[in-house]
């Protein structure tokens, strides 16, 4: 089954969700929550985290609402260990808690969606390089996972109308 997981960037994107053209912004939220509730959208809880710290309170409601079958697979540093060591600059070790960035957290939980079976895709705004941080988006790519912009998703499953 295709599932998505999703990242921090683009759960804080959802702010910026059309509110009069398309569905309203509840309807989005409802749809998303929808597709937590089938088992085809996770995040891990450092996304939650991170989201909880930097989100607007939006992207905080929607995110602690689905927090408990969305964060159904819950990575530790010593899975995303062999994520650093193949794409070290996936965090930023400038940043106070590098450990705590959930872009490598993400790709564990693409790879345990994959070996239970399930074709994962991850949703990231994390699309160009920022110094020397390589963005998730690439680091998708070299672990064999596609990866699409927030609006790409939302479109192409019938949330938003192109």
């Amino acid at each position: 089954m295709r599932v998505w997981v999703i990242d921090t960037s683009s759960i804080i994107d959802l702010r910026h969700l059309p509110g009069k053209n398309d569905r309203s912004r509840n309807a989005v939220f409802d749809a998303l929550t929808e597709f937590v509730d089938q088992g085809r959208l996770f995040y891990p809880p450092q996304v939650l985290a991170e989201v909880l710290r930097f989100g607007a309170s939006v992207a905080q409601k929607w995110a602690k609402d689905n927090d408990a079958k969305a964060t159904k697979y819950k990575p530790t540093y010593a899975d995303i260990k062999p994520i650093l060591a193949k794409v070290p600059n996936l965090i930023d070790y400038t940043k106070s808690s590098p450990t705590d960035q959930g872009d490598p957290y993400v790709i564990v939980v693409a790879q345990k969606l994959e070996a239970d079976g399930h074709q994962p895709t991850i949703i990231t705004e994390d699309r160009k390089k920022q110094q020397k941080k390589t963005p998730l988006s690439s680091a998708a790519g070299v672990f064999g996972f596609p990866s699409v912009a927030l609006y790409v998703f939302l479109e192409t499953e019938g949330i938003l109308s192109a």
